[in-house]
């Protein structure tokens, strides 16, 4: 008889192969598994490390990311701009020194093009529309510019001869001022264009005179050796006060309709940029006098009116902040070109211009979009040689948040990174060599009309801007991949386009509590049908297409009323879309003509008949009726299936889309901007969604504005037809929108564009 340890030893066996099976999976092939998947991953870094960067953008992170270098990092700009540097087209950027520009990068900034692109799309306009809105505008407001802050001799003069008194004394100091007065005149009328764009700063002024002069060839003739010293050191006090570092402001003050417009250009100045930001009351800078300094005299010259001085951002340089005659400070600063870092003690210079922006709203489109359109237009009609070859940087220079649209400053900036001064300011007393100061938010071609001025005008330079945001922004407007093989679709000549209703709904309702009166004055409570509404409108007008015709109507009924309405619009009995047979014949019978009030009744009713039909048998066949004239004949008239308003069927295969976005739901880029730059129809109610309607291709799109109680509000239309896009407004007020008004509004619309 076997003992209990030997009769169950098989089984302990048994157990421990089993245990020590499956080691070799554990041990060896997962760890080999794992270190081929790290291996794999590596490998395609290498190959499309982009694209795999790319999923940081793609998918959200737990962590935000506002921090400028961080969007940067994270944003398809990059990816875009790391693609152009890994193919050597660009260097790493310095952020005070200069870049090279991409090819994409130089036609951004050739602002004569994307005007001569602009005037071809908006054509042949009238003299007041060119005037107003075209290239006349900008040639005005280039020549509106005047010389404001100018380098004075005097000043210079009395500068550098007290300079050279202390190390000379009054003997040395005459010889020195005479040599140093020659110097200036020679400077003196181009120190007084340092700041005009266009104008070259003349290098050979900042050079010193290789001729001796005479106080050195006296001093030589001498032979003393002091005399010598006496020589060298007036040279460099000239030196130290050159025309190469003299600073010039200049404005560009232009009325326009209702408006007060101004920049500024300044070049060779100081800025300290803690002292000018301040504690940033009301999201403003604080402007602190001295913070803002320039080798420069505002002499006797008359300034700008006061209307012009008291423009916001402008007037924050040039009166709150600005302390003229810094000829030693500037000198001290502007001096580092060349070998600039932006990093340890020291004076600092940009080298290359920049864009002082301060914003008015960083969340709201319409400002945004003012905003953009100011910078366009400033920067056309400086027609800077220096921004066109060596592009201009945007630093925001408020204390506004982020907002949501940092990409499209980060867009305009490149390739130079967007800088937020608030919270990346420049080492103190960093020399600009090149800025433009903006007009503080919400002012723009568009400012001028006013809100209730009505223009029906085309822009060729509004189009142009928009043409320019466009081609910034055009990676996230065209889908970033596509076949190799071309377009490859069954139904080839079915052209599909898209209408974008921008919802309310969650904002309002997230923000109820918190809304202002102007929003909630705006609300309205049957959104849903709204859109509903359209939607049905345009399934049937997809169906009118011909090769729709034969087959099921998207609506029964419904389609069978919409025809029987046109019939009577063909017949001129129009009801202007009224359902009531009371309303109906109302209608009619003041309308006159035909076959008299009995003929209009008796076709009203029919209508209504047809209305409260909700069968669907014989929706396929054409409509037919008769009519009965005055001379008591019946006349039938028959509507074929598909008709559009009497005729037949619309020979075009253009389809329509709806899309419905609320724009607060999604990030601006790439979402917005995708959305909108291939949309068609922008839809919704009145609020400044709307204004992204300048992403859609100018002049190819439409607008329908739902005017719901915000009647004599015209920024939409306005900017609509500076747009060249159609423009439809459908009024209503109360609690409700009218649907039957929203669908014919929108229709007009699709029979214009899908022609």
């Amino acid at each position: 008889m076997s003992s209990p340890n030997r009769r169950h030893a098989p089984s302990r066996a048994q157990r421990r192969w089993e245990d020590v099976s499956e080691w070799p999976f554990q041990f060896v092939i997962l760890p080999v598994l794992v270190a081929f998947a790290f291996c794999l991953v590596l490998f395609l870094g290498s190959k499309h490390g982009t694209r795999l960067a790319a999923f940081r953008t793609w998918f959200h992170t737990t962590l935000p990311c506002k921090a400028p270098h961080c969007i940067q990092a994270t944003s398809l700009l990059l990816q875009h701009n790391a693609r152009v540097v890994e193919v050597g087209s660009v260097s790493a950027v310095d952020p005070l020194g200069l870049a090279a520009l991409a090819q994409e990068d130089q036609l951004k900034f050739n602002f004569d093009y994307w005007l001569a692109e602009g005037e071809k799309l908006a054509g042949q306009q009238t003299k007041d529309c060119d005037a107003s809105y075209g290239v006349q505008y900008v040639e005005k407001w280039r020549k509106a510019r005047m010389d404001w802050c100018t380098a004075s001799s005097d000043a210079l003069l009395a500068a550098a001869t007290t300079t050279t008194s202390a190390a000379l004394g009054a003997t040395g100091a005459v010889q020195a001022r005479s040599g140093i007065k020659r110097r200036l005149h020679s400077s003196s009328s181009s120190s007084a264009g340092t700041a005009a764009v266009g104008n070259k700063t003349s290098t050979a002024a900042a050079k010193p005179s290789s001729k001796p002069s005479p106080s050195s060839h006296s001093s030589s003739s001498g032979g003393g050796s002091g005399s010598a010293t006496t020589a060298s050191t007036a040279a460099a006090a000239a030196a130290a006060t050159s025309p190469s570092m003299l600073s010039g402001i200049s404005l560009y003050p232009y009325h326009d309709k209702d408006a007060n417009l101004l920049f500024a250009v300044s070049s060779n100045t100081v800025l300290d940029s803690r002292s000018f930001l301040g504690s940033l009351p009301g999201e403003a800078p604080e402007a602190r006098p001295g913070s803002f300094a320039a080798a420069c005299h505002v002499g006797s010259k008359a300034p700008p009116a006061d209307e012009f001085m008291g423009v916001e951002a402008v007037r924050r340089w040039t009166k709150d902040a600005l302390k003229v005659d810094e000829y030693d400070k500037v000198s001290a600063a502007c001096a580092v070109r060349g070998g600039n870092s932006s990093a340890g003690a020291g004076p600092h210079a940009v080298e290359h211009p920049v864009l002082l922006l301060s914003r008015y709203d960083s969340t709201n489109a319409f400002r945004t979009v003012e905003e953009v359109l100011f910078a366009f237009t400033a920067l056309s009609a400086l027609r800077d040689p220096r921004v066109a070859k060596q592009g201009i940087q945007v630093v925001l220079v408020d204390g506004k948040p982020d907002g949501f649209y940092l990409d499209l400053w980060a867009a305009l900036s490149r390739p130079y990174p967007l800088r937020i001064l608030s919270q990346q300011p420049w080492p103190q007393n960093t020399c600009l060599s090149h800025a433009v100061h903006s007009t503080y938010g919400g002012s723009s071609i568009m400012t001028s009309i006013g809100v209730a001025r009505r223009t029906t005008c085309r822009s060729s330079v509004v189009m142009a801007a928009s043409l320019w945001l466009r081609h910034s922004l055009g990676p996230a407007i065209q889908p970033p991949v596509r076949s190799a093989f071309g377009s490859q679709r069954q139904n080839k000549d079915v052209v599909r386009k898209s209408v974008v209703w921008i919802s309310r709904r969650n904002f309002e309702g997230l923000a109820q509590a918190n809304l202002t009166p102007w929003q909630d004055q705006r609300r309205f409570e049957n959104e849903g049908e709204v859109v509903l509404e359209l939607q049905r409108e345009i399934w049937r007008w997809n169906d009118d297409a011909c090769i729709r015709s034969g087959l099921t109507k998207s609506f029964g009924s419904g389609r069978r009323l919409q025809q029987l309405r046109r019939l009577m619009t063909t017949l001129g009995l129009d009801t202007a879309g009224t359902t009531t047979t009371a309303a109906t014949t109302a209608t009619t019978g003041a309308s006159g003509g035909g076959g008299g009030n009995a003929d209009r009744r008796r076709l009203a009713v029919g209508l209504q008949a047809r209305e409260d039909d909700t069968t669907d048998q014989g929706q396929e066949q054409d409509v037919v009726f008769a009519v009965e004239g005055a001379d008591g004949q019946q006349r039938q008239r028959r509507l074929l299936r598909g008709s559009g308003g009497g005729s037949r069927c619309r020979a075009s295969s253009v389809f329509f889309d709806l899309r419905v976005v609320e724009l607060n739901d999604i990030p601006f880029y790439p979402d917005h901007v995708q959305v909108l730059g291939q949309a068609t129809v922008l839809a919704g109610a009145h609020g400044t969604g709307l204004a992204n309607m300048i992403w859609m291709a100018p002049g190819k799109g439409g607008v329908l504005e739902l005017h719901h109680n915000s009647a004599g509000n015209d920024h939409y239309h306005n900017q609509a037809h500076l747009l060249g896009h159609k423009y439809v407004n459908v009024e209503s007020d109360g609690d409700r929108v009218n649907l039957a008004a929203a669908a014919e509004g929108l229709r007009k619309l699709l029979d214009v564009l899908g022609s």
